[in-house]
């Protein structure tokens, strides 16, 4: 599972909602909208919690505590289960650590209950700290040891860092998150079914539930029909979102567009791990960067909203935004037949359009006024970035935007603008990932190219240090690249010290445009 460790501070949510608010009577294209409400401290440890999961009855709630002293583990990299069951009057009762044949791993943790709460698959296989998943059952002498499960070419499949799965309350259908990149870290949903009691190879899921974004944290209703997972999609109101999609027939390959929960359910932090219970009565996640009391897990419940009647808007005539303009080459300012313009916002959906045949010229409308991202992309030439904002002005307006590309070639240079370190530090700070996945993306789209990295700094401090400071700064780089798949022989990092500033180093700002990473092609 995604290691809640890594997150500043995780609570979780816990959600009382209606079936005609939510749950399988939900629409496929609207998000409940919910109030907020704090509840108490029964299932508070004090410690990072996450990955709930709530058995089909409602009753007991399974969820992972992070380096508790009371973990098996103890307090040192430690993710173990607990759990709470509801008393007589349906409260929770106080948080309990989960005994044999629980926890025998470090990272421990429910993947799925079936309907009757007897089954349990675990992350884990059935020895101690064996990696894979296991299934437990309860009888009236309590719970079994661990059994493997076993699904064909599970092990060779996962080469990420992250990876996990959800069993379906029937024990028939495991969906499991991981990536098929050495040491990447975005992961794509795959399915896995049982067969007359043999689990078939992970088929992937497909485009629309995965993008080329992360997908994690898949929970299944008990209708077998609704799906919920997280993923980092652009358009969200955080940094990971909690998204919803309908199966459309039995081949489990046709699935409706996925819909955002909305606020209050994601907020501008981390929010993932979903679970309802069967009834669509309760449901839990997991969301980090909110504290209500100073500590690391809050725990929150959500009440259907109280719906306003809203009054009949008067129709007025749309308006209209086009955004037109030529692509062309930088070098000789020639037309580039068939670049893709992209577009997004987090309004709406993301588009694209191809410019002509011959003249380069492209024509997009724009679905709403705002801020728009932009991205071009053509085969043999660098992709560029840029952002607009536009506005209505009347029933019409029209932004011309030209894009010029730099053709792909032995000697091309790139800025990468927003690569950051700390002064003097060679180590790479998180704000530098996303611009760092681009040159991922780029060595990917174009495997044939090798490149170099090239460190700069600014002639603050000897030359030897600054050579040594850009060194490592390349090579940190370099590694980040290495590290996310791309072949290491297609890449090399050099540092060049103050050797070549791009201004001379006469103020601040000029020193601060010569502080910079780039990349050179090698060879293409």
């Amino acid at each position: 599972m995604k290691k809640p460790a890594t997150l500043p501070s995780i609570f979780l949510c816990f959600i009382f909602l209606s079936v005609t608010h939510f749950g399988q009577a939900q629409e496929e294209d609207e998000a409940p909208k919910f109030d907020l409400e704090k509840l108490g401290k029964e299932l508070n440890t004090g410690h990072h919690e996450s990955g709930p999961i709530i058995s089909p009855d409602g009753n007991t709630l399974y969820w992972v505590v992070s380096n508790s002293p009371e973990n098996t583990y103890g307090e040192d990299g430690s993710q173990d289960i607990w759990y709470s069951t509801r008393d007589a009057d349906g409260n929770w009762t106080q948080a309990v650590h989960a005994g044999p044949p629980f926890n025998i791993h470090k990272f421990n943790k429910v993947l799925g209950i079936t309907t009757d709460g007897n089954t349990l698959m675990l992350n884990g296989g059935a020895r101690k700290n064996e990696p894979g998943f296991s299934i437990v059952r309860r009888s009236g002498s309590g719970w079994s040891a661990p059994t493997q499960v076993n699904i064909p070419n599970y092990d060779s499949m996962n080469k990420g860092l992250f990876s996990g799965s959800f069993m379906s309350n029937d024990a028939k259908v495991v969906i499991m998150y991981f990536t098929e990149r050495v040491k990447g870290k975005y992961s794509d949903l795959y399915i896995s079914f049982d067969k007359g009691g043999k689990w078939t190879p992970p088929a992937k899921m497909p485009e629309g539930i995965n993008t080329v974004y992360d997908e994690f944290g898949p929970f299944l209703a008990a209708d077998g029909v609704t799906l919920y997972f997280a993923s980092n999609r652009p358009g969200g109101f955080g940094s990971t979102d909690i998204y919803m999609a309908k199966r459309l027939d039995d081949t489990w390959m046709k699935w409706s567009k996925p819909v955002n929960l909305g606020e209050p359910v994601n907020t501008k932090g981390f929010d993932a791990y979903f679970s309802i219970s069967g009834d669509g009565q309760n449901a839990f996640t997991t969301r980090s960067y909110t504290t209500q009391d100073g500590g690391s897990l809050d725990i929150f419940g959500l009440v259907p909203a109280k719906a306003e009647p809203e009054p009949e808007p008067e129709p007025e005539p749309e308006p209209i935004i086009m955004l037109t303009g030529i692509v062309m080459s930088s070098k000789d300012r020639t037309p580039i037949s068939g670049a893709v313009v992209g577009y997004q916002s987090a309004q709406s959906d993301d588009g694209f359009v191809e410019s002509g045949e011959g003249d380069g010229f492209y024509e997009v409308e724009l679905p709403h006024e705002g801020n728009f991202k932009l991205e071009v992309k053509a085969e043999g030439f660098l992709s560029a970035n840029d952002e607009i904002n536009v506005a209505y002005d009347g029933l019409e307006r029209y932004y011309d935007k030209p894009f010029y590309l730099d053709p792909i070639e032995v000697g091309t240079k790139v800025r990468l603008e927003k690569v950051f370190f700390d002064t003097n530090k060679t180590i790479l700070r998180p704000e530098s990932f996303e611009e760092l996945d681009k040159v991922v993306d780029f060595m990917n789209e174009n495997p044939t190219i090798t490149i170099e990295i090239g460190g700069h700094t600014d002639d603050v401090g000897s030359d030897d240090y600054n050579k040594n400071l850009s060194q490592g700064r390349a090579e940190a780089v370099r590694q980040y690249v290495v590290d996310n798949g791309i072949d290491p022989n297609r890449i090399t990092a050099l540092g060049y010290g103050e050797s070549q500033p791009e201004v001379p180093n006469t103020s601040a700002e000029n020193r601060q445009t010569n502080r910079r990473v780039e990349f050179k092609v090698l060879e293409n």
